[in-house]
């Protein structure tokens, strides 16, 4: 049996000139929480007001329930839905107990009506026009973590409790707050991810011609050279060919740990195989490149995305080979010259920056 809710009373929310101190630090406090976790606005506010902690958490569920709301935050479709999700948010959060020892006064306190108290937070938020942001009814802004081949290896924690380490070389644009039933980001270069579970919403990584989709786990995706491969550690991953207009091409493909599959243009995933292994696909978050039995085009396009660097080979023959070993990374120079040691080659400097491997040592 479902009982409608009672309709809003038709009153105009308080607006921002009306707000305590107390207030105006709760909407930061809110404003910057995502899920359980707490920042440090939120942090200070609970410990100025530790009997308040499960309106706030309510605050939080309330969030989460409203994240359908339509465009307009202020009119009566979303004030009824307000309604509806301010009164389940309330049964959400559980209520202490009153100590027999606490002054009775302490009940007649406005700020201790729960129901009325979570309420006046959503009509302020609506007030100064922080509901939009809050409840995610807009595009959230986009941040761009880069790592350049000088700089090392760049780690970015994102809202959600992911955690995302860039290879030197490599871009990732992602949201500052995830919102709605997905959580995308795009990569360009080489990442290893570490998703928080989440399994209603879904972590999908846009990368070259790829999308990697996930519920929580560890991979990583490289995307070089018009090729995406993506190797798995943990849990279970989702692997899909998409086109130039955005249309997927053939059949997804799940990988299972230790395995992984790659992606060119126009193809779909390959079938997944054995993976490189843990030490190997990880080597640069240790600084530097391992090689098995690698095609010399895949260390070339390794090293090459790497450092930024043109990498050409004159010579079929040498090109056919295959490496083996561990290089120290350092510089583009450095490194090649290392491998140009191993294949019994050497390494000439290009008038515009790259490099070619010619038969033969100096």
């Amino acid at each position: 049996m479902t009982i409608p809710l009672p309709p809003l009373p038709a009153a105009t929310p308080p607006g921002d000139d009306e707000l305590s101190e107390r207030d105006r630090a709760l909407v930061r406090a809110l404003d910057e929480a995502s899920g359980d976790t707490f920042g440090p606005e939120a942090e200070r506010w609970l410990a100025a007001h530790p009997d308040d902690r499960p309106e706030f958490t309510g605050a939080l569920r309330l969030q989460s329930l409203a994240r359908d709301l339509p465009s307009d935050p202020t009119g009566p479709a979303a004030w009824g839905r307000l309604a509806a999700a301010t009164t389940q948010a309330d049964a959400a959060s559980p209520r202490p107990a009153r100590q027999p020892d606490r002054p009775a006064v302490r009940q007649a306190t406005p700020a201790r009506r729960r129901v009325s108290w979570l309420t006046s937070v959503v009509a302020v938020l609506v007030a100064v026009g922080l509901a939009v942001a809050f409840f995610g009814t807009r595009p959230p802004a986009m941040q761009l973590a880069e790592a350049d081949a000088a700089g090392g290896i760049v780690t970015r924690h994102l809202s959600d409790g992911t955690t995302v380490r860039l290879r030197p070389g490599s871009k990732l644009t992602y949201p500052a707050r995830f919102s709605g039933d997905n959580r995308d980001v795009t990569l360009d270069g080489e990442a290893f991810f570490e998703v928080a579970h989440d399994p209603i919403h879904p972590f999908t990584v846009t990368a070259g011609p790829s999308q990697t989709t996930v519920l929580g786990t560890s991979f990583t995706v490289a995307t070089w050279g018009g090729q995406t491969a993506v190797e798995l550690f943990t849990g279970s991953v989702s692997l899909r060919s998409v086109g130039a207009d955005g249309q997927p091409v053939g059949e997804p493909v799940t990988l299972a740990p230790d395995q992984q599959s790659a992606v060119r243009s126009g193809t779909p995933p390959t079938t997944p195989g054995a993976g490189h292994g843990r030490d190997e696909a990880l080597d640069w978050l240790d600084g530097r490149f391992v090689f098995h039995n690698t095609p010399l085009a895949d260390a070339l396009r390794e090293i090459g995305g790497t450092f930024g660097a043109e990498i050409t080979v004159s010579d079929p023959a040498l090109a056919r080979q295959t490496v083996s070993g561990t290089i120290e990374r350092t510089t583009a120079r450095a490194t090649l010259d290392a491998l140009a040691t191993v294949l019994d080659a050497k390494l000439d400097t290009l008038s515009g920056g790259g490099y070619t491997l010619m038969p033969g040592r100096p």
